[in-house]
């Protein structure tokens, strides 16, 4: 795509690493009761691939169980923290979002001219 930007692609990773991280905190809280259901979890790769310079488009985010602490019934999901999860990353999907349609405003502002 003309005027894809290095930003416009990193915020476009974030909001699909924010995506994916959404549904996989749904799906963590509608099995808060399973029994031996372990956590699933979508560590933020984009950081440390910034971090080292890599490419953005290098970074996928992936899912994986999280081996943590453990109820009688062999659950791993603490709802409260769940929920705090699902708050913060709404936040960053939110500010993500903001942040992009800027970067948008300011590139059709440089196309028009004004």
């Amino acid at each position: 795509m003309i005027g894809k930007t290095p930003t416009i692609e990193l915020l476009t990773r974030v909001l699909d690493a924010a995506h994916i991280r959404h549904a996989v905190i749904a799906h963590n809280l509608a099995n808060v009761n399973t029994p031996n259901f372990k956590r699933l979890e979508v560590p933020f790769a984009l950081e440390s691939a910034t971090k080292t310079g890599g490419l953005a488009t290098q970074a996928v985010p992936i899912v994986q169980a999280e081996e943590g602490r453990t109820r009688v019934d062999g659950n791993s999901v603490d709802i409260d923290a769940e929920i705090s999860l699902l708050h913060r990353n709404s936040l960053l999907a939110a500010a993500t979002t903001q942040i992009l349609a800027q970067q948008l405003a300011q590139l059709r502002s440089a196309i028009v001219g004004r």
